[in-house]
């Protein structure tokens, strides 16, 4: 017991010496006497068991038996006994609360669980990158290790901790697991195990998978993974061939009506180089606009478009208002039309009639109900379209606008790449589609 005592002597902080522990510890020093002599043994075993888990000795035996293959049986033995040691230690003492675990920063902790259970889950060949931060993480932890444990451990143990880290944690004992095909085995089981011991990083990495997993194309039928931001290019809700189709009156040959109707960053551009312009700008477009600001034609086209949509119980006030909002001369947003135009279109409001019918069953009472024609405003919106067509194309494909949208929009030189494998396939596929409908054909005209 003297030798014991002396073995048992604890680190004065203040002198960095060791001295005899106090006598009001004979629990304490009882018990890690206890632990010590035991570590080995079975009963050591249970208590580390206990403390790791159901799968804990699954857990040691697969870490053993790689440290094996690494250092030779007599190494591996010991530094197993030494594991069973001192995990056998630190919750000795976390049981007498002497260890301070809130100060222990949790993220990192469960950041190297989520980084260790999707390096064992991987298939292929981890890269290095991948064990370089987990050797970043595991040097957080053993900052930790070594925080708590000082003072909770005689300075041969604490030396015995740091052999620990050293064999288990290091570069060369990962490399092994993850990499050598003879520990594939090894490695499936580690996973499995530590899988039920931890559920949380488990979810966690799960989590991480399925957020990281690539979106398919919008386009129903098409199974291809989704275009993803890099550099300029904003990304895409399509793959790099439906993309680049959807695209071509954008970017290959450009066309005012892309640039007008639909609610993306293409009308956003368009409109931001219209606001731009100022008054010597829009003088060097005035044979073909007038004497008007070219944002209220791009307006006027967007208004008309939708009116040919709405439903016909609405029309009469939507036309109405927009007569009134663009047609008349000396408005802020007219579009400088004539009057013979103007009277026209009046002419066919006044004689509007139900010609078409009510649109819902529940109309069919009135049908004498006022719906001007959805064709009202063509004339105006061919004439309109031309004008703004003429800035569009001298002006606006030229500017600087333009240009920074194209680079949002165009496709990175991989994907274009990409584009064309997959219109390879497509036409492949169609081209094996078509050939089977035509084979289903011959055989429904053999049957009968």
């Amino acid at each position: 017991w003297d030798r014991h005592q002396a073995e048992m002597a604890e680190r004065d902080e203040k002198t960095d010496k060791y001295v005899a522990p106090k006598k009001g510890n004979l629990k304490l020093r009882a018990k890690k006497f206890f632990a010590s002599k035991t570590a080995g043994t079975k009963l050591g075993q249970k208590i580390i068991n206990s403390f790791l888990g159901p799968n804990g000795e699954k857990i040691v035996t697969i870490l053993t038996a790689v440290a094996c293959k690494l250092h030779g049986k007599k190494d591996a033995k010991a530094a197993q006994t030494d594991l069973y040691k001192i995990a056998t230690k630190f919750k000795i003492s976390m049981d007498e609360k002497k260890l301070d675990l809130e100060s222990v920063d949790q993220g990192p902790m469960n950041e190297l669980g989520v980084q260790i259970l999707d390096v064992l889950s991987m298939e292929r060949k981890v890269p290095k990158i991948k064990i370089d931060t987990i050797m970043k993480n595991i040097g957080y932890a053993r900052s930790a290790a070594n925080k708590l444990m000082k003072g909770n451990l005689q300075e041969k143990n604490f030396k015995k901790l740091q052999g620990l880290f050293d064999l288990y944690g290091g570069v060369e004992f990962f490399q092994v697991v993850l990499n050598d095909p003879t520990h594939k085995e090894e490695k499936s089981e580690l996973f499995e195990s530590l899988s039920i011991v931890m559920k949380d990083q488990l979810l966690e990495l799960e989590r991480i998978r399925s957020k990281a997993k690539p979106k398919l194309c919008e386009l129903y039928s098409c199974n291809n993974p989704r275009v993803e931001a890099f550099g300029a290019f904003l990304g895409s809700r399509f793959c790099a061939y439906h993309h680049q189709r959807r695209y071509v009156d954008k970017i290959d040959a450009p066309k005012l009506s892309a640039f007008l109707m639909e609610a993306d960053s293409a009308t956003t551009y368009f409109v931001e180089f219209l606001t731009s312009l100022d008054e010597k700008q829009i003088s060097s477009h005035r044979k073909s606009i007038g004497n008007v600001n070219p944002v209220n034609l791009f307006h006027f086209l967007r208004a008309a478009n939708a009116y040919e949509k709405i439903d016909r119980t609405l029309r009469d006030s939507r036309a109405q208002a927009i007569i009134r909002k663009y047609l008349y001369a000396g408005k802020p947003s007219y579009i400088g039309t004539d009057k013979k135009l103007l009277d026209e279109i009046l002419e066919t409001m006044d004689g509007a009639n139900d010609a078409e019918g009510p649109r819902s069953l529940d109309r069919r009472q009135s049908l004498a109900y006022r719906a001007p024609p959805r064709e009202i405003f063509q004339k105006a919106t061919k004439l309109i379209y031309d004008r703004l067509d003429d800035v569009f194309k001298n002006a606006f494909l030229k500017s600087k606008v333009y240009a920074k949208y194209l680079l949002t929009v165009t496709l990175p030189e991989a994907a274009k790449k990409l584009a064309e494998v997959q219109k390879i396939e497509k036409e492949k596929l169609d081209k094996l589609k078509k050939e089977r409908r035509e084979k289903l054909k011959a055989a429904v005209l053999i049957n009968k």
